[in-house]
């Protein structure tokens, strides 16, 4: 009983959290009325509740994982454990995504989750939650936040590529930053070599293998 309580209820947000991701993307061709509902949603404190969700969430997941990988449990519920950690992804997924659409073409609000989400995006590094793509969209066409970019969140990415691949999400992020010629591109790119040729990566990543995306 408690289990099927507990799936409904993931389900129930899941939905609601889907028509609110889909009341942001209906306005993405029309930037004025896409600001007027990323207003709107900060005066209702929505990406407040996101935030604390996420705080909470994340370190759960994180013991629910390891003891779905630990323990001997039945068949039934691993299968149980199975949707539920499912759901679990597919619901963080959409909060990420919510929040890349709240800051979207916003630099108000990509300096306010720059400033205040960035150091909780960067303790998830083994799953595929969506933070990767929420962390190109918060610094997207925004050449201020672009060179507040540190050496930490460099190397987040770097590590991201050494234990899964050079894959097109991680590697976006660097042409993210660099994307708008100027005399700030420039440093910002000297800061990315330096970091990729650090010694804990140079041996890792092939950087003449590292295409920036145009």
């Amino acid at each position: 009983m408690y289990q099927r309580d507990h799936s409904e209820t993931m389900e129930r947000c899941y939905k609601k959290i889907c028509e609110l991701e889909e009341l942001f993307k209906s306005d993405l061709q029309n930037i004025d009325e896409l600001k007027i509902k990323q207003r709107m949603y900060r005066y209702l404190g929505g990406n407040t509740i996101i935030f604390e969700m996420l705080k909470k969430g994340i370190f759960i997941f994180d013991s629910y994982i390891d003891v779905f990988r630990n323990q001997d449990v039945s068949e039934l519920n691993i299968k149980y454990r199975v949707d539920i950690a499912d759901k679990i992804v597919a619901l963080f997924r959409k909060f990420h995504s919510v929040l890349g659409l709240f800051c979207h073409q916003n630099p108000r609000y990509q300096q306010y989750l720059f400033e205040n989400f960035m150091n909780l995006l960067m303790l998830v590094n083994k799953l595929d939650l969506g933070q990767v793509e929420l962390i190109s969209e918060i610094v997207k066409d925004n050449l201020e936040l672009a060179t507040l970019v540190s050496e930490t969140h460099l190397k987040y990415f770097c590590n991201l590529i050494v234990h899964f691949g050079q894959r097109e999400v991680f590697l976006k992020f660097f042409d993210t930053l660099i994307n708008k010629p100027s005399q700030e591109t420039l440093e910002i790119q000297k800061k990315i070599l330096l970091v990729l040729l650090d010694e804990q990566f140079i041996n890792h990543i092939n950087v003449n293998q590292i295409y920036f995306f145009s």
